[in-house]
């Protein structure tokens, strides 16, 4: 942590990437870091491989990501919420070439890549930013708060998955005291969706799959799948958990097309299961309970590699 603080109040110029395919906790853990540092008079730039989804652009702390200037000059590139280099997409040509590379994560699968690494093992990476703006003595406020609290609220499952303790709930608790609009953000990212996000859930659903007797879920997404319902990718957060709520699944895969023999793959399980160790197989990396992965072939090897991987992780827990 003293690392990361040092560089933040030494250098001016930063710029920040968030990781492919972005979600809540990268892009809350993004704007609150760019709002830190603009408080302190830096200027930043923010870079991804992938668009903004749409459910997070209602959010003006989230949306001013997009609006920010690009050039060519900073001083620190910092990663925020990438558990390893792949996960920088072709932001990692920017990543390169700063003089100084940082990193904020909380993945255990973390492979250290940068020249500063602050990794602790926590529920969501915005607990990490928010650790960070008390070091920097910035005092919160709503619009930090939000930006927070969507990182937060979003990769915990609203503050529900088996990772969370009292730690968690305390620093959340703080803001609400700061400000965050809870019921506005919850009903915003929960309680309302596009017509072609609801479209595509729709789609997703057709294509469920159980192996073993019940206990594997999976989802198969093709380009096809998109152009019916006129959802992009983004469009894809929060599908798999229709996966893991199916009765007696204990592990679930999601495998959505990205490019021509390229998919994507999301991992979600029960207790006492570890996708992290499935997606490192695969060459990916993540949580106990939820962890992402590449997969290069066609839409049948990438089912089968992923269930190859699955089967595995079942078979070294003595469930199958």
């Amino acid at each position: 942590m003293d690392a990361l603080i040092a560089l933040l109040r030494e250098k001016d110029h930063f710029a920040v990437i968030s990781h492919v395919a972005p979600d809540g906790d990268t892009l809350g853990c993004a704007a609150a870091l760019i709002m830190a540092l603009q408080k302190m008079g830096k200027t930043c730039q923010w870079f991804c491989d992938g668009e903004i989804p749409e459910s997070y652009m209602p959010f003006p702390e989230i949306k001013f990501l997009v609006d920010l200037p690009r050039d060519k000059t900073f001083e620190v590139a910092i990663a925020v919420d990438a558990s390893d280099y792949s996960r920088l997409g072709n932001c990692a040509a920017i990543f390169d070439r700063a003089p100084i590379k940082a990193q904020i994560d909380h993945h255990a699968t973390n492979t250290a890549f940068a020249d500063v690494n602050l990794m602790k093992p926590y529920p969501a990476a915005g607990l990490i930013m928010l650790e960070i703006v008390d070091a920097l003595h910035i005092q919160l406020d709503k619009a930090l708060a939000t930006a927070l609290y969507i990182a937060i609220c979003t990769d915990t499952g609203r503050l529900s998955y088996e990772e969370v303790n009292g730690f968690t709930v305390a620093q959340t608790a703080r803001l609400y005291d700061a400000g965050a609009p809870v019921h506005d953000i919850t009903n915003k990212l929960y309680n309302l969706r596009s017509y072609k996000k609801t479209k595509l859930i729709g789609e997703a659903l057709l294509s469920l799959q159980l192996e073993h007797n019940g206990k594997i879920a999976y989802i198969l997404l093709e380009q096809g799948n998109y152009l019916r319902s006129g959802a992009t990718s983004g469009d894809t957060e929060g599908i798999i958990n229709y996966a893991l709520q199916v009765e007696g699944v204990q592990i679930a895969a999601m495998l959505r097309y990205q490019a021509e023999n390229i998919y994507k793959g999301s991992l979600r399980c029960q207790a006492p299961y570890n996708v992290a160790n499935i997606a490192q197989k695969i060459g990916g990396g993540g949580h106990q309970f939820a962890a992402g992965f590449t997969v290069n072939g066609t839409a049948e090897q990438a089912i089968a590699i992923t269930l190859a991987a699955v089967r595995e992780e079942m078979r070294e827990k003595e469930t199958l």
